[in-house]
């Protein structure tokens, strides 16, 4: 179908397009009759190849029906009532079938851009346009008409088909991208690949199809699965060394600034050394050295604490005494009464029960 007439019955075409979908039509015709009587006999096209279609809109003036406003369809599925710079927009319609209305009515030239329809559909239209127009009840109950439905639905899924697949193809790119991300942050490279391999295997090459797409989809998500524990495990055993290695360099501060003759930091570590569990899984054997990490910084904080301990109160003892020459020698003691932390801050049974608090498989 090119080119078509410059004006078309309105209501058996209307009638025709309901072969496609009766809702759809009916509400688009609906929306393009705002005559006063819902009786608009021509439909009309302004110039050829222009993207659009006039409906005349009439009501009664002076006793007499004419034409009052123009509603225009355009190939973009916008419905405006007057034409020209006079227009206003008043609603839409799905794009694509404002143009099989369009190109069954006046032709696939009436439309612009180089858009391509189903010319199955478009010649149906026209058989039904003209059957309608002889016997409009019994026009829809025709082969034609049956078989304008079908290739309808199909062109309806083609099209549901290439939405989809809009939508699905910058996920799986983005789930691509993250993959490469992840392996590029992997230490050992080889073995994450090792372990995707049987993915890699069954990934659809260059995919086509929404159900190849899916299949995609779903295999990159296992696989950055995959890479993402890979990745945790390494942070995890990484985690694992510096705290086990920080928590030696600690016991050894402590043994250093160790108070003459008093061992009570030295043996509230060892005690929760003696007590803190293997753990089993690598979250757990994380977990552990993080607690003796932790219980080494809280038990060399104290010491520092009860080594520089500062006096809050002193007393003053006088010591004076005379020297054998006769003269008074002054002397006096401020032995401490008040310090910021008191003896039982530094308790040697507390700090080891607190220090045992730390045994645990947990990260606390």
């Amino acid at each position: 179908m090119g080119q078509g007439p410059n004006e078309i019955r309105f209501f058996e075409y209307c009638t025709a397009f309901k072969a496609i979908d009766p809702d759809i039509m009916d509400n688009l015709c609906r929306a393009l009759d705002t005559s006063e009587d819902n009786w608009t006999p021509m439909m009309f096209r302004d110039k050829p190849g222009d993207g659009y279609v006039l409906v005349p809109s009439y009501k009664g003036v002076l006793g007499k029906r004419q034409i009052v406003s123009w509603q225009t369809l355009n190939q973009d599925g916008e419905i405006h009532i007057g034409v020209g710079e006079d227009a206003q927009f008043t609603e839409r319609v799905d794009e694509i079938v404002a143009q099989y209305f369009i190109a069954g009515a006046f032709g696939i030239g009436e439309l612009s851009g180089g858009v391509v329809l189903d010319a199955q559909i478009l010649r149906g239209i026209k058989e039904l346009y003209a059957a309608c127009g002889k016997d409009s009840k019994k026009c829809l109950e025709t082969a034609t008409a049956r078989r304008v439905a079908l290739k309808w639905q199909s062109v309806q899924t083609e099209l549901s088909e290439k939405e989809d697949l809009a939508e699905i193809i910058p996920r799986v790119k983005k789930l691509e991208e993250q993959l490469r991300m992840l392996i590029a942050r992997t230490d050992n490279k080889s073995e994450l690949e090792g372990k995707v391999a049987a993915y890699r295997l069954a990934m659809p090459r260059n995919p086509t199809t929404i159900k190849e797409y899916k299949k995609a989809e779903e295999l990159y998500m296992q696989m950055i699965g995959i890479a993402e524990m890979n990745l945790s495990e390494a942070t995890t055993q990484r985690g694992i060394l510096h705290y086990t290695t920080e928590a030696a360099r600690l016991a050894e501060e402590i043994g250093r600034q160790e108070p003459f003759l008093r061992s009570r930091f030295t043996d509230a570590l060892e005690a929760g050394l003696r007590c803190m569990p293997m753990g089993q899984t690598l979250q757990e054997r994380y977990c552990v050295a993080r607690n003796k990490y932790e219980m080494a910084v809280w038990i060399l904080d104290r010491l520092n604490k009860f080594r520089s301990n500062p006096c809050l109160e002193r007393d003053l003892i006088d010591m004076s005494y005379e020297r054998a020459d006769g003269r008074t020698q002054l002397s006096y003691l401020r032995p401490c009464i008040k310090s910021e932390y008191s003896d039982q801050y530094f308790d040697s049974d507390d700090l080891i029960q607190t220090a045992k608090r730390h045994c645990s498989t947990h990260c606390q």
